[in-house]
């Protein structure tokens, strides 16, 4: 028997960013079978997806490497491609804890209409679009 709110929708906590609100929102709106009780992992990937943008517009264009002023400058691997890459990973893990991936779907039982936009395509849009 499932419990009362798994069949709520998950709402952000009130602490969280407008930018991560929004994000948030997107991702629930896409992946319907989401529940109250992934609430904390929905935000987990809406953070990643906010804080993955901010990164990679630190990185662009051709931002990779930057002069380490405080330490003799040297030449140094700009420190938001880590913070990029940890956003991307953490990003990974939380899409397949809420079964974001086909494979993770179809594991799950869960259809995918085919005349929709794919997850990936409605969440990464904007990136993709800023990027051009």
């Amino acid at each position: 028997r499932r419990r009362r709110d798994e069949n709520k929708r998950p709402q952000p906590s009130r602490t969280a960013s407008p930018e991560v609100v929004v994000e948030f929102r997107r991702i629930v709106k896409v992946a319907t079978w989401i529940g109250a009780a992934d609430a904390a992992t929905v935000e987990t990937l809406a953070e990643s997806i906010v804080l993955q943008r901010e990164a990679f517009n630190l990185l662009m264009p051709g931002r990779l490497l930057v002069i380490d002023k405080t330490h003799g400058n040297d030449v140094r691997r700009n420190p938001a491609l880590i913070a990029w890459r940890t956003a991307a990973e953490v990003g990974r893990i939380c899409a397949a804890k809420l079964a974001l991936s086909p494979m993770d779907r179809a594991r799950l039982g869960l259809e995918e209409e085919s005349d929709k936009q794919s997850l990936a395509e409605v969440l990464f849009d904007e990136v993709i679009h800023h990027a051009k």
